[in-house]
């Protein structure tokens, strides 16, 4: 939520028609009305009112609701199972899908017959790369290419794009900024009441300390009754390789914020996240690791990147696969179909069309009246159907008869 109302800074590496500057936004105002658009991304900020979600559980949490009440936004949800609530959203993924992800490499789509060629052969991407070519793919494209959704009344036949709408708009309406302070800004991040001790505190299986006695302050209760004596840390799960202590005793004047690193982050050399860390635990529980120890779980993870980042080696082939499977000796031999024997290839031509129904389908066999144009009744009808009438044992169906005649 932060992100959403502040401008999005140009990263190293992108494209210059990904600025601001020299874009159809109106660069020279937005950067009078707040200073934070020096160097930003060609790409609108907007504070929402309302926000329509889904039940997802990141929409429906403690710490996005709190995020959009401490700003002013009202949530509300949608209804199960109806995907016109938010409509927009969903016609934005489908774009999202055709415009951004099938051009990236290992992409599998969600069937099998639309997914890239050789998509196990190919290097993987971290999210913090995917993260980055999306913003890059969003400012340089989404945002500059005319849609059919955007036209002024006063110019119906001309597309906009949506930077030259929010151009259009913002003229009338104006732009306020939403800058928040750095407190403010850790306040909208998760939050776990973590209890301190000489080792410093844990989340999710990992230990944040400082060292030489600096959280000693800390040790103990809090003093607030309704968390059990718990102390208010905050994390990013994009960068959890730090975590801030809240200091609710802080004089008014002081900082309240302790920064606090993880006593394991300079074994991950990479940058990591919250769902990277779940991945290297499950891969160092699966050799048979302990959950306490942390260090391990840290070269697992570091091992688990540097691997997605090299892509599939030879050796990576799945356990079921055809070629993996054991080729036995001697092959069964296939059964054969008691029914072919003696029996002349099919041909077509001789193959005479069922006779069409001259009544309902509904209407057959409700009474016992003959079938019109036949002189065979039902209950004679119903008496020849074989699924009705199994052969007798030792009967194997032929009845004496050639194959050819049967």
């Amino acid at each position: 939520m932060a992100q959403s109302t502040a401008p999005l800074p140009v990263r190293p590496g992108w494209s210059p028609e990904t600025f601001m500057d020299g874009s159809d936004l109106p660069f020279e105002g937005l950067l009078a009305a707040d200073e934070r658009f020096a160097g930003a991304a060609a790409r609108p900020v907007i504070k929402p009112e309302t926000l329509v979600v889904d039940h997802g559980s990141p929409f429906v949490s403690a710490d996005f609701t709190r995020s959009c009440n401490s700003l002013g936004i009202e949530v509300r949800e949608a209804r199960l199972r109806t995907p016109v609530d938010k409509a927009i959203v969903e016609r934005a993924m489908l774009a999202i899908k055709t415009g951004f992800s099938q051009h990236l490499a290992s992409y599998t789509h969600h069937r099998l017959d639309l997914r890239g060629r050789q998509v196990r052969k190919q290097p993987l991407w971290t999210i913090a790369q995917l993260q980055d070519l999306f913003e890059q793919w969003v400012a340089l494209h989404w945002q500059q290419t005319p849609h059919g959704a955007l036209r002024s009344p006063f110019t119906p036949g001309l597309k906009l794009t949506p930077n030259q709408m929010y151009a259009a708009l913002i003229s009338l309406r104006g732009y306020r900024a939403t800058a928040l302070t750095e407190s403010e800004n850790r306040k909208l991040l998760p939050t776990v009441w973590a209890r301190i001790d000489r080792k410093g505190f844990q989340i999710n299986n990992r230990t944040y300390n400082l060292g030489r006695g600096a959280l000693d302050p800390f040790r103990g209760s809090s003093g607030l009754a309704a968390f059990q004596g718990r102390w208010e840390v905050h994390y990013s799960p994009n960068q959890p390789e730090v975590a801030w202590l809240f200091n609710h005793r802080a004089a008014p004047d002081s900082d309240p914020w302790v920064e606090v690193p993880f006593i394991h982050r300079r074994i991950l050399h990479d940058r990591w996240t919250e769902g990277s860390w779940e991945q290297g635990l499950q891969v160092h529980l699966a050799a048979g690791g302990h959950r306490h120890d942390e260090a391990a779980i840290a070269r697992a993870t570091h091992r688990l990147l540097s691997k997605a980042a090299k892509g599939p080696g030879p050796d990576d082939a799945p356990a079921a696969s055809a070629r993996s499977l054991p080729v036995p000796r001697h092959r069964p031999a296939a059964p054969k179909e008691p029914y072919a024997a003696g029996m002349p290839p099919l041909d077509p031509e001789s193959v005479r069309p069922f006779r069409r129904l001259d009544r309902p389908a509904a209407e057959l066999f409700t009474s016992g009246e003959p079938v019109k144009d036949s002189g065979q009744s039902v209950d004679a009808f119903l008496a020849s159907l074989p699924e009705l009438n199994p052969p007798a044992d030792g009967d194997n169906g032929y009845n004496g008869q050639q194959g050819e005649d049967r």
